[in-house]
């Protein structure tokens, strides 16, 4: 979504209005008009990660929710279906959303800088919340709103006809698809696509462990940095979160944190401070980290707008703690949106919003004074993440 200053700056379609859109109206058929397309019915798949109680139950063992699933019904994350004993997901083969964009919307800044990525979702999401803007798929089940039935193949021709050079699974939470997802990823990463996921990284380790092998590059939205915070906000605790980012990290994936700045309830200096110190100890000071704006949505629509000053201030904030690539999104035009060197701070990638205008490294360095910059372009990994 594109704004400044509390108003919208063009007509085109919000990321929430699109997804609206598109579990109602069925516009997230973009390409699903070109001939010879495939399709296929939606068809059951036996789940992974659980166990049987031996009391008709089972236990989804994907995820810290440890959902106990009664014969008939579904997981919290309603995608996961109890039946006859079996573990079944509803999300496997069969899309909610599909859609062209530039891989920078993870928000995704160090990766494969300009690319485009054909970004896919399904319905469902294990966590809860209040201000989620894509809620009328992330807070429903497969079953209830519109699919793209489409199979793996066709997604990853498309991604190539259309001249993306990654999949992304964002919009909703990834983890509530994991078989789908991991399904996809290993035909796109077979096709020379790299692999990218938006996600709250609340998920088991095990699991964990198997997608790492098969995801190139992963934004976690680290929502805040204290408990009560996730508990009553997300619906889930944070420190499964913190342990899963280090788990990526330590896995080889390449890693951005994201934090959407919540009026009154997430943007106290203090706390930005402990998560910026956070993120520099455990991940390293070249980690991006992307502050979101929050626009008003879902049961916070009550909340405004995050002023413009207390962006720049927790920016500022995020930088003195030694973080290098601090950047402030969803205000187009902002200079927070910019890469810039951290040695002598000439603007090495500039972006309006999610778009690249300009990239003026040479071999992943900065062209003024030489200093590297970690980038991954992709065919050539000119900086490694340490």
């Amino acid at each position: 979504m594109n704004y400044s200053n509390e108003k919208r700056q063009d007509s085109a379609l919000t990321r929430r209005e699109f997804l609206y859109s598109a579990a109602c109206a069925g516009t997230c058929l973009l390409f699903l008009q070109e001939r010879g397309l495939a399709a296929i019915s939606t068809r059951l798949k036996e789940a992974s990660y659980y166990h049987r109680t031996g009391k008709g139950t089972l236990v989804c063992n994907l995820c810290p929710n440890e959902c106990s699933i009664s014969d008939g019904a579904l997981s919290s994350c309603r995608t996961r279906l109890n039946r006859h004993g079996k573990l079944y997901t509803l999300s496997y083969d069969s899309l909610a959303a599909i859609h062209k964009d530039p891989i920078g919307k993870g928000p995704l800044y160090h990766f494969l800088p300009g690319a485009s990525a054909l970004s896919v979702a399904t319905a469902g999401c294990n966590l809860r919340c209040l201000y989620c803007q894509n809620w009328e798929l992330s807070q429903n089940s497969p079953r209830k709103v519109r699919k793209i039935d489409i199979s793996q193949e066709d997604i990853i021709k498309k991604a190539l006809r259309n001249g993306c050079r990654a999949i992304t699974f964002t919009y909703t939470e990834p983890v509530a698809y994991y078989e789908y997802m991991i399904d996809i990823a290993r035909r796109a990463k077979s096709a020379g696509l790299a692999t990218h996921m938006a996600t709250a990284a609340y998920i088991n380790k095990e699991p964990l462990e198997e997608l790492c092998r098969h995801m190139d590059a992963a934004t976690v939205a680290l929502k805040g940095f204290n408990d009560p915070f996730y508990k009553k906000i997300c619906g889930c605790p944070i420190t499964p979160v913190l342990d899963a980012i280090v788990t990526m990290k330590r896995a080889g994936v390449w890693l951005e944190i994201a934090t959407c700045i919540v009026p009154t309830l997430n943007d106290n200096a203090y706390e930005l401070k402990r998560m910026a110190r956070w993120i520099r100890d455990s991940l390293g000071a070249d980690t991006p980290f992307h502050l979101v704006r929050f626009l008003p949505e879902y049961r916070l629509a009550n909340l405004p707008p995050t002023p413009t000053s207390v962006m720049e201030d927790l920016r500022k904030t995020a930088l003195d703690e030694g973080l290098r690539y601090v950047y402030i999104s969803n205000m187009p035009g902002h200079e927070g949106n910019n890469t810039y060197c951290p040695s002598c701070g000439k603007a090495v990638i500039t972006r309006l919003g999610f778009k690249l205008i300009s990239n003026y490294l040479k071999r992943g360095r900065c062209p003024n004074c030489g200093a590297p910059i970690p980038v991954n372009s992709g065919t050539l990994v000119e900086f490694v993440q340490k």
